[in-house]
């Protein structure tokens, strides 16, 4: 389902003559890291999600994106 939806919105984009498609992902979610790089996306930087009470681990953030 999640591939089916993300198609849709790079679809989408396409047809809004977008250049590009960026999400962010848990840096600790391998499998969807590995779904978005089959996909097309590529890893462009790392960031961090500072809010408060969020566990430590689930704060790193992969950004990708898609050049359409």
């Amino acid at each position: 389902m999640g591939t089916m939806l993300l198609q849709m919105a790079v679809e989408i984009a396409r047809q809004l003559k977008k250049e590009e498609v960026w999400l962010w992902v848990l840096d600790t979610n391998v499998k969807a890291c590995k779904l978005y790089e089959r996909m097309g996306f590529v890893i462009f930087d790392k960031t961090r999600l500072e809010l408060p009470y969020l566990k430590e681990e689930l704060k790193g953030m992969w950004r990708m994106v898609l050049k359409l």
